[in-house]
């Protein structure tokens, strides 16, 4: 027993740490369940609630149909407008939670309400499917449902017939440990499926040599940073980075050297990204970027004179002396028009420029300048 206990709390702890790192992707993902749940609930809501009211002519039933439609549609607006907007997770999450909410409401009336003499047989099925419609944590979800079988519980007692109240309880009862049960599966699976995920999306966006994230990482990265420092208005500089003379150097020692030189320059990259709290990558090839949110020009040139003397001091040996490095460097200020793809490419001809003029330096550009001609060396 104790040995259960202790997996239940590690699934436990592995569960909150997963939806608390994941927020966006796990609020994505429920949202378009949502949308999809609604328009079903809705459809379903508009024939079965003609067809029984009709049958039925129970004034109180029919109220009950209008006010779960009514809420049906808000949700849907609202979904509506989360799918062109983006807002925070929490509110996706509060939506889908509303959706559950609603959805048992549903499940609860059709199951009580229209044919008080016999079992309330939707209500498990229903119960057990709008449980596992949306991904939350293990804890979340079950006090959410715990919550709605106390009010079933209450509703049968109230509304139900006197012979009808302690199969239906019991079933209430039952349903609940079976769904407790089931959704501890369902967890552990989608749980360990997003971890999954989560690794194999992690090791596609690595280079597999440094370490450092590869240019689809930092793609990914740098759109969402880019973004919001042009919505918050603040300077983003991206600074390219060549090691010189790197054929001659794989040529002369090598393509072990070379890659233990790589190794060496990607973790001087790593510590100085550090420092500064900016995100280094390998771009390809001899190739890095770093990305510099809210650094404007000044801070550029300081960063970039900065990194070269680093590298200098690691004294990376060759034939020829020591390794050094060329930059690039492309300051984009507040209110220019400029997307990633265009500040890289400005960093990349500065980069070129730091080449023809030398090597073993750094050029920095503030505004997009005319191409430079030159042949990468």
């Amino acid at each position: 027993m104790r040995r259960v206990w202790q997996m239940f709390t590690a699934f436990c702890s592995r569960n909150r740490t997963y939806f608390s790192n994941n927020q966006q992707q796990v609020a994505e993902n429920n949202l378009r369940m949502l949308w999809a749940a609604l328009w079903v609930l809705l459809v379903f809501l508009a024939v079965y609630g003609v067809w029984t009211t009709s049958t039925i002519r129970y004034l109180p039933l029919a109220v009950c149909y209008v006010v779960i439609c009514a809420i049906v549609s808000a949700l849907l607006l609202v979904t509506h407008f989360f799918r062109n907007h983006r807002p925070k997770p929490w509110l996706i999450q509060a939506s889908c939670m509303a959706c559950v909410c609603t959805l048992m409401g549903f499940v609860i009336v059709i199951s009580v309400f229209p044919f008080p003499q016999d079992p309330a047989i939707f209500y498990p099925l229903g119960y057990i499917v709008v449980a596992s419609l949306f991904n939350f944590s293990y804890q979340r979800i079950m006090l959410l449902m715990s919550v709605i079988s106390i009010v079933y519980l209450i509703i049968v007692n109230m509304f139900r017939p006197p012979e009808m109240i302690y199969l239906d309880q019991f079933s209430g009862v039952t349903t609940w440990i079976v769904t407790s049960l089931f959704l501890l599966l369902l967890s552990d699976l989608r749980l360990r499926n997003g971890e999954t995920l989560l690794l194999l999306e992690k090791v596609s966006q690595t280079d597999s040599l440094t370490g450092l994230p590869n240019r689809r990482g930092a793609h990914v990265y740098m759109s969402t940073s880019f973004s919001h420092c042009q919505q918050k208005g603040l300077p983003i500089a991206a600074m390219m980075i060549d090691v010189d003379h790197f054929k001659e150097y794989n040529d002369l020692l090598g393509h072990q050297a070379g890659d233990s030189c790589l190794v060496s320059i990607g973790q001087i990259l790593q510590d100085f990204s550090r420092k500064y709290s900016l995100l280094a990558s390998r771009y390809g090839g001899e190739e890095f970027l770093i990305l510099l949110p809210d650094v404007a020009e000044k801070d550029a040139r300081q960063l970039s004179e900065e990194l070269l003397e680093r590298v200098r001091q690691q004294a990376i040996t060759t034939p020829n002396g020591i390794v050094t490095i060329s930059i690039g460097t492309a300051v984009c200020c507040p209110g220019q028009e400029d997307t990633i793809s265009d500040l890289i490419h400005q960093a990349d001809e500065a980069l070129y420029r730091s080449k023809a003029n030398g090597r073993n330096q750094a050029t920095v550009v503030v505004q997009p300048a005319p191409p430079f001609q030159s042949q990468r060396m």
